[in-house]
């Protein structure tokens, strides 16, 4: 008997990485940055520390910066805490794209500066491209 709730929150893991940009919303100039990722082995425990590591410095930036918005990056940490969480147990393509998203967000050099006012709009828009794609729209940054 199959469970109707569990096949329906079910999304089939895509068969092959896509390219960033057949990802619909997926932001032009983050495909360079976030392509790096996609050949990485990641550890999400290690991406998860960093990501708190970012906020922080993102927050504390926010100080000596009344425009930098601290919601704003608390919300896209809590996308790659969802993302990070999910990668524990996925696999394959599915795994590598959502630790791939989960990285983007501490990168230094993406496409972006995340110090500047709406330097975090392209780690917005990669996390809900992959997000989309993946079905998982939890994991969606929450405005």
């Amino acid at each position: 008997m199959i469970d109707l709730a569990i096949a329906v929150a079910s999304t089939p893991p895509p068969a092959a990485l896509p390219a960033p940009l057949a990802l619909p919303g997926f932001p032009r100039a983050a495909v360079e940055p976030f392509a790096r990722g996609l050949d990485l082995a990641l550890d999400p425990d290690e991406l998860a520390a960093a990501v708190e590591r970012h906020l922080c410095e993102l927050e504390e930036a926010h100080r000596t910066n009344e425009f930098l918005d601290p919601r704003e990056a608390r919300a896209v940490a809590a996308a790659c805490r969802r993302f990070l969480e999910r990668a524990r147990t996925a696999n394959g393509p599915t795994r590598t794209l959502a630790l791939a998203a989960g990285r983007f967000f501490i990168l230094t050099d993406d496409a972006e500066a995340d110090f500047e006012v709406g330097g975090l709009d392209d780690d917005m828009g990669v996390l809900d491209a992959v997000a989309t794609h993946l079905g998982w729209f939890d994991c969606r940054v929450a405005r």
